[in-house]
């Protein structure tokens, strides 16, 4: 049994996803699976994935035979993986090569159940050109229970919107049956999944190392491509936060004050390229949600 699975949802990447899977076999750490999830991609990767599965024992490819989306994608490969931990790189991400190294010495020397690290996000345009690198840090601590973690949320929430920046117990995520909304499509459904485990998280590390490059590209990530169903998801995702803070926040007013208002930006902000129909609906939900 590895003692990291290495979770990749894959959908038309052929241009990409070669530099996601070599930061993985770059790792400095070496007992690892990479578990591949192609969702029915019409380009090359399937066959790219398949060439690398026959080149590396470590690397697993699941196909799928038709397009079922990010979440059902995530939901089969945790099924599939036999690790004491699981982490996530997206195909079209780079993982540092000391990712696991670093962040699994702090699970275990703090008997963890969740180590989360800081990324930067990497813009980089149609002609493939980065045109910023905007770094998300979290400040270092351990938490030795849930009054600890709540008490510093706001450092907590600062990585908290995605699955790639952490180290999670799979004995943990199996015991609390914690998956992937397969409602979601379009996006979220990381920021969902990390709320999740804050619902029953004893133990956690914070990390403040930066050990993932978010690249994003306007044509490949998942929240790019403009569908209604990603406000409605933010929206059920927001409402789960904020119902997380007021069971376990006592300064969960001035929290939410931050974070409603940031939600509801995101979504407005999104909404505005959707079709007019769609953005009304939207704005109509959004003024008489819990805000």
């Amino acid at each position: 049994m590895p003692k990291v699975s290495i979770l990749m949802p894959a959908y038309n990447a052929e241009r990409y996803i070669v530099a996601a899977i070599e930061s993985v076999i770059a790792q400095s750490y070496g007992d690892w699976e990479l578990i591949i999830v192609d969702d029915a991609s019409s380009d090359n990767t399937g066959v790219i994935c398949d060439q690398y599965a026959l080149k590396d024992k470590r690397i697993k490819i699941l196909h799928h035979a038709e397009n079922k989306g990010i979440s059902i994608g995530k939901n089969e490969a945790l099924k599939h993986a036999s690790g004491e931990y699981i982490t996530f790189c997206d195909d079209d991400d780079i993982m540092d090569s000391k990712t696991l190294e670093d962040n699994l010495y702090l699970m275990e020397k703090n008997n963890a159940q969740i180590v989360r690290w800081s990324y930067k996000t990497v813009k980089i345009n149609s002609e493939n050109i980065v045109t910023d690198e905007i770094p998300r840090i979290c400040r270092n601590n351990t938490y030795h229970n849930r009054k600890e973690i709540f008490r510093d949320y706001e450092n907590v929430h600062e990585v908290l919107s995605c699955d790639w920046t952490g180290l999670y117990d799979r004995e943990f995520i199996n015991k609390y049956g914690i998956k992937f909304n397969e409602n979601y499509r379009y996006g979220g459904e990381d920021t969902e999944f990390n709320i999740l485990t804050l619902q029953y998280v004893e133990r956690m590390v914070m990390n403040s190392g930066i050990y993932y490059s978010w690249n994003l590209r306007k044509n490949h990530s998942t929240t790019a491509k403009r569908n209604i169903n990603f406000c409605y998801s933010m929206i059920e995702v927001a409402i789960k936060e904020r119902d997380l803070l007021e069971k376990n926040c006592l300064n969960f007013k001035e929290l939410w004050a931050t974070y409603g208002k940031f939600y509801k930006r995101l979504i407005l902000d999104y909404a505005v390229k959707l079709p007019e129909s769609d953005r009304i609906l939207i704005e109509n939900i959004l003024s008489e949600n819990r805000w």
